[in-house]
């Protein structure tokens, strides 16, 4: 997995984060957003809406260092960041404080989606790069993917997929497991 994917989680757990400090009551929420939260039920959401925003973060965070989460917590914070800026859109009126949490969610969408897209085509060496036959033998990454796993020292990969030729790609496997075996086939 490319570097990027997890600095980028782990700068969108962070932002998920800042609001659970609501938690502590009318003044934290007041100042958060510049809206006066008088009603004893509105403030009742807002704090739970601060637990859940700690609950995202955490999950992110956790989401940022395990790589099997890494799809999980990009499409969660996706979710998160993009059905608020699509509300948010619609309001026309919306104070200074809301402003900036428009536009730092804006930020976060567009991390979250440079991650998505590297995490999708990334891996270490893009699928892309095997069709165009731009891999050198023997070349791998610091933490391949699986496809790379598969893909990586074919030079001849690119042409045989362009061909449609996958039966030399199965031959070719077949002798690379030999070899590698002792001459036992898999």
């Amino acid at each position: 997995m490319p570097p990027i994917v997890p600095p980028l989680l782990v700068l969108v757990a962070l932002i998920h984060l800042l609001p659970v400090v609501g938690v502590g009551g009318r003044a934290r929420l007041e100042s958060l957003y510049g809206t006066a939260v008088d009603e004893p039920n509105l403030l009742l959401l807002m704090r739970h809406r601060a637990v859940l925003f700690g609950l995202l973060g955490a999950f992110l965070l956790a989401a940022a260092f395990d790589r099997r989460l890494h799809l999980a917590g990009l499409v969660a914070g996706l979710v998160s960041v993009g059905s608020f800026l699509l509300l948010a859109a619609r309001n026309r009126d919306l104070n200074s404080h809301v402003r900036r949490v428009y536009l730092v969610d804006a930020v976060a969408a567009a991390c979250l989606l440079a991650g998505l897209l590297v995490h999708l085509t990334g891996h270490g060496v893009g699928l892309s790069a095997a069709v165009a036959g731009d891999l050198n033998p023997g070349e791998r990454t610091a933490d391949p993917g699986p496809h790379t796993r598969i893909l990586a020292g074919r030079h001849d990969l690119g042409a045989a997929l362009r061909a449609g030729d996958l039966g030399e790609i199965e031959a070719t496997e077949g002798r690379r497991g030999a070899a590698a075996t002792g001459g036992v086939s898999r």
